[in-house]
């Protein structure tokens, strides 16, 4: 999904206090569940896993261990959530000599004060702030 798809599907009115950054970078609720379920599953390591945990996450996800009554396609998962979040930079891989590579959570280094304006900068800000605000 583009920024440009983003800023019309919100128009800046979903960017309201209520809404999650779920339903902003996700159209389906299936999606959006699952992408809840990853980042408390992220949470619960501390925002630090190796490609082979979040690949045993995928797996869990498609069988519905995570949760009893729901199922999400290993193959969406990658296709869909993690590679978005990847992209948009939310999540970064690094490597490290000890562990290898790992993927971290990337908090957002914004401004304390919002951009200006109804433009692509306060946009930005705005889901930012909310995805910080999912880590602090």
């Amino acid at each position: 999904m583009r920024v440009n798809d983003i800023a019309k599907k919100t128009h800046l009115s979903a960017l309201s206090a209520e809404q999650d950054i779920f339903k902003i970078l996700f159209t389906h609720n299936k999606t959006q569940m699952a992408c809840r379920l990853f980042i408390s599953w992220l949470k619960t390591h501390r925002g630090r896993v190796s490609p082979r945990q979040i690949s045993q996450f995928g797996r869990d996800l498609q069988k519905g261990k995570i949760r009893e009554d729901f199922r999400y396609s290993r193959k969406n998962f990658y296709r869909t959530i993690f590679r978005r979040l990847v992209e948009l930079g939310f999540i970064t891989r690094i490597y490290i000599r000890s562990e290898g590579w790992i993927y971290l959570i990337q908090q957002q280094p914004i401004p304390c004060k919002a951009p200006g304006g109804r433009n692509f900068w306060n946009l930005s800000w705005q889901i930012c702030r909310k995805w910080n605000r999912e880590w602090s």
